[in-house]
């Protein structure tokens, strides 16, 4: 028979059917790998520039078939990475162990990418603060070109974020370091 536009279902059996429709794909949506992280970003807080720090990101495959690590990419060779086995069967996990060596200054955040065969890449975060231990000002000296036997002095003011820090010796490096002397 034709329906015509006067004849209206009810919502409820709409509501039913959409129901039994869908019923098929409820359970399919974890099928394959699924890669699980407890945390995708690390704060490990204000560092001295050139002090190291290690945290790890613990994660689990959650799907119903093997997870496989197919590489693990740092943003930069300041921060390194170590997992000791690639291949994860469904409810087995690990840590990606993240070593960061702090260089340069200031705010700083480095990202580590995660591939898998569980789809897209997953972007794990580490942030921190380089504090500058040591300045010197000015942080180059130039003193220019020099006759033999000719003398020049410059003054370097030397700088540390603690105040009982004292340097012991300083060196001078370059081309002309083996001419120059330093004294403190």
């Amino acid at each position: 028979p034709i329906m015509s536009r006067s004849h209206r279902v009810p919502p409820l059996t709409v509501l039913l059917w959409l129901l039994l429709a869908a019923a098929p794909m409820i359970g399919t949506a974890a099928a394959g790998p699924v890669l699980s992280f407890d945390r995708i970003e690390h704060d490990f807080g204000p560092l001295w520039e050139g002090q190291s720090r290690t945290t790890s990101f613990r994660f689990r495959n959650t799907g119903d078939e093997p997870l496989r690590i197919e590489a693990i990419r740092a943003d930069c060779g300041c921060t390194t990475t170590t997992l000791d086995r690639m291949v994860f069967a469904p409810g087995e996990g690990d840590e990606i162990t993240v070593n960061f060596d702090a260089k340069g200054r200031g705010d700083q955040r480095k990202g580590i990418t995660v591939v898998s065969n569980a789809g897209r890449p997953v972007r794990l975060m580490v942030a921190t603060t380089v504090r500058q231990f040591l300045a010197a000002e000015p942080a180059v000296l130039r003193i220019g070109d020099l006759e033999l036997g000719e003398q020049r002095t410059a003054r370097v003011r030397i700088t540390s974020a603690d105040p009982t820090f004292t340097p012991r010796r300083v060196s001078v490096r370059g081309a002309a370091a083996r001419f120059v002397s330093a004294r403190l």
